[in-house]
C-alpha cells in the first residue's frame, strides 16, 4: 500500500496522465468532427469507400489493438522495471513539467514529503516516467484507429466509414484510463528488493 505522502507526490503526474487521457480520447470526437465537415463540402454524393481499402483498413486497425496490447507488456516488462527501481529518483522526476529553474523548485513541500518517504517509495518512483510512456505509446497507437477511418474519408468522401473506426478506437482508450497507484503498488515488491 502507497502513503498518503506518496499519494500526495503522485497527485500531479495523475493528473497529467489522465489529461492526456482525455486528449487522446477528444482526438477522436476531432477526427470525427473534420471528417464530417470534409464530407458536408463535398456537392456531389459522396464516393463509397472501396472495399479494398476498406478491408486493409480494418486489418490493420485490428493488428495495431493487438500490438498495442504487446508493446504495452514489452515496454513493461519485468527486467526494464526492475532496472528503473534499482536507484532512488530525484523528486523533481515525478512532476518536472512543474519545476522551473533546476536551482528553485515550485514545490519545495512535495519535494520535502519526498526525501521523508520510505526508501522502497523512492525507489518505486522510478517507475512512473516507463509507466507512463507506455501509456502514452499504447494510446497513440489506438487513436491510429481513428486516423485510419480518417484516411477512408479523405480517399472516398464517405462518413459512415469512418464512424467505426472512430467509435473502436475510443472504446480501446477509455478502457485503458490512467492507473498510475495501482500500477505502482502492483510493484512496491520489486522496489523492496533494492532498498
Amino acid at each position: 500500500m502507497l502513503s498518503p505522502e506518496f499519494r500526495r507526490i503522485l497527485a500531479p503526474a495523475k493528473r497529467n496522465l489522465t489529461i492526456m487521457w482525455g486528449a487522446f480520447m477528444a482526438a477522436c470526437f476531432i477526427y470525427s468532427f473534420i471528417a464530417w465537415t470534409v464530407t458536408r463540402s463535398v456537392k456531389p454524393p459522396a464516393p463509397r469507400v472501396d472495399s479494398e481499402f476498406l478491408a486493409i483498413a480494418i486489418v490493420c486497425s485490428a493488428v495495431v489493438l493487438a500490438a498495442s496490447v504487446l508493446v504495452e507488456r514489452f515496454l513493461l516488462r519485468p527486467q526494464r522495471l526492475e532496472a528503473c527501481v534499482q536507484h532512488p529518483v530525484a523528486p523533481a522526476a515525478l512532476y518536472p513539467q512543474l519545476n522551473g529553474p533546476a536551482t528553485q523548485s515550485k514545490y519545495p513541500e512535495l519535494d520535502r514529503l519526498f526525501e521523508e518517504l520510505a526508501p522502497s517509495e523512492q525507489h518505486l518512483a522510478g517507475l512512473k516516467a516507463p509507466y507512463q510512456t507506455a501509456q502514452i505509446v499504447v494510446w497513440t497507437m489506438r487513436e491510429s484507429v481513428a486516423v485510419m477511418g480518417f484516411v477512408l474519408v479523405i480517399l472516398g468522401g464517405d462518413l459512415t466509414a469512418m464512424l467505426p473506426f472512430a467509435a473502436v478506437a475510443l472504446a480501446a482508450i477509455a478502457l485503458q484510463p490512467p492507473r498510475l497507484e495501482a500500477f505502482l503498488e502492483r510493484n512496491i515488491d520489486l522496489a523492496r528488493k533494492h532498498t
